[in-house]
C-alpha cells in the first residue's frame, strides 16, 4: 500500500534581500538574492527592476551591473506581491 502525503508550505509574509545597499565601481556586477520569512514558507519567483537602468541595470536573475556613477534602487517583487529594495551606489 502506498501513502501519499501532501505538505502545505505557508505563504511568505516577508521578503528580504541579502544586501539592502551596495557600492559598486562602474563596469562591475554583483548578484542579489531574496529570501522569504517564515523560513518554512514556500519560495516564490522574483521579478527585478531598477529605478535607473542607466546607473544600475538588473537582469531577470537579480544580477546588478553598475553602468555609470550615480544611485539607483533595485526592487524585487515576489509572485504574491511582496517587495524588497536595495540601494545601489555606482562609483567611477
Amino acid at each position: 500500500m502506498t501513502h501519499t502525503r501532501t505538505i502545505a508550505y505557508p505563504t511568505p509574509s516577508e521578503m528580504l534581500l541579502y544586501y539592502d545597499s551596495m557600492t559598486l565601481p562602474a563596469g562591475t556586477s554583483r548578484g542579489l538574492m531574496a529570501y522569504f520569512l517564515p523560513v518554512n514558507s514556500r519560495q516564490e519567483a522574483v521579478t527585478w527592476t531598477s529605478s535607473d537602468p542607466g546607473v544600475a541595470a538588473v537582469d531577470e536573475r537579480g544580477i546588478v551591473t553598475a553602468v555609470a556613477p550615480g544611485e539607483a534602487t533595485v526592487t524585487g517583487t515576489s509572485e504574491s506581491g511582496l517587495t524588497a529594495e536595495c540601494t545601489v551606489t555606482v562609483t567611477e
